[in-house]
């Protein structure tokens, strides 16, 4: 599916051809006027087909005048001269639409997905218009959000149709009440979400981005009535990871994996002595040839799922980094707003260190 602001700028591009259909009339052949009329008129035409952003009528007008100015005997020249204006007129239109979605995505890019490091970002706030613009907009807007809805839902579903991977370790975890294997924390449900916390032997406290994912994490019963279960799983020493829960007041279990090999397995620890280094599907060579260095070492944060047929385990999926941004609702909420998201997701602060 091609996102909307790519079939703008093709449309914008499209008519900008039109433009030099006036040279092309003054050519001996029509081949020329053939290939920009022909080709942008078949555009035209399968969008006024399509009803995109409520300009069918326009669409189907323009793939009519195409067809007129292209066909034996159809207009005149005068006449396609007139109408090349107009489509250039037109495409200067579009094209400047399409320039300002590109620069509005680079400045949200910019501006509220990684802030810079220091001061909150100052964002520019959007047009006051009439109430009649504003609900033209938001239509168009609409249509956009409709297609990453259907898009994320297909994503879903190639996501449940991956292959799984039966896992042959027994690993063996500390939880508050003593030992537990893998096949423990599913808590007698099929399904088990491990979200991998960064919190690792020598930490004093959890990491605050990990904290503000878990804090997103309401009601587990939902997902209980579901056969699903959440559990954290970090390195640190359960004694730690016991009064930090109790501290953030979370109920979800967490299990301690320290002396396994359970977080470098499922790389969201880093240690050359121990295992090759991987995070987020890529090894040492390409994490330092992107510029992430700091991922080749340390505790990382991540998410597994596990499906139980039975006394067998199974490794279904895994994800990373901004992977884990769906995980976020308080992202969800500011992505809803004006300023957005403001903050980088390292700069939250827990939730008992605010000021009052």
């Amino acid at each position: 599916m091609i996102p909307e602001r790519a079939r703008t700028l093709a449309g914008g591009v499209l008519e900008a051809a039109l433009g030099a259909g006036m040279v092309a009339m003054a050519w001996p052949a029509a081949l020329p006027q053939l290939v920009l009329y022909g080709v942008a008129g078949l555009w035209f035409a399968a969008r006024s087909l399509a009803g995109r952003r409520g300009h069918d009528v326009h669409h189907a007008l323009m793939a009519a005048a195409m067809a007129w100015m292209v066909a034996p005997g159809g207009a005149s020249k005068p006449v396609a001269a007139g109408l090349t204006a107009l489509f250039a007129t037109a495409a200067a239109f579009w094209l400047a639409r399409a320039a300002d979605a590109f620069r509005r995505r680079a400045l949200s890019d910019r501006k509220t997905q990684n802030p810079d490091e220091g001061e909150r970002p100052m964002v520019d706030l959007p047009r006051i218009v009439s109430r009649e613009e504003w609900l033209t907009a938001r239509k168009e807007l609409l249509e956009e959000e409709k297609e990453v809805t259907l898009r994320r839902d297909a994503l879903a579903a190639r996501r449940r149709e991956l292959p799984m991977v039966k896992v042959e370790e027994d690993y063996v975890f500390e939880g508050a009440d003593g030992k537990a294997r893998l096949l423990d924390l599913f808590e007698g449900r099929r399904q088990l979400v491990v979200y991998h916390f960064m919190f690792g032997p020598d930490d004093t406290e959890g990491h605050n981005s990990c904290a503000l994912l878990v804090d997103n994490i309401a009601h587990e019963e939902h997902l209980h009535a579901l056969d699903t279960t959440v559990a954290l799983v970090s390195r640190a020493p359960i004694a730690r990871l016991t009064a930090f829960r109790e501290r953030m007041g979370w109920t979800i279990p967490w299990y301690s994996s320290l002396g396994s090999s359970f977080n470098f397995d499922y790389h969201v620890a880093n240690d050359e002595s121990v295992a090759p280094v991987e995070y987020n599907y890529k090894d040492k060579a390409t994490l330092l040839a992107k510029g992430t260095p700091w991922y080749a070492e340390g505790e990382w944060q991540g998410l597994s799922v596990f499906f139980r047929d039975g006394d067998d385990v199974h490794h279904t999926y895994s994800t990373y980094e901004r992977g884990l941004d769906q995980l976020v609702t308080t992202y969800t909420y500011l992505d809803l707003t004006p300023l957005g998201r403001q903050e980088h997701i390292t700069k939250f602060s827990l939730h008992d260190q605010y000021a009052s």
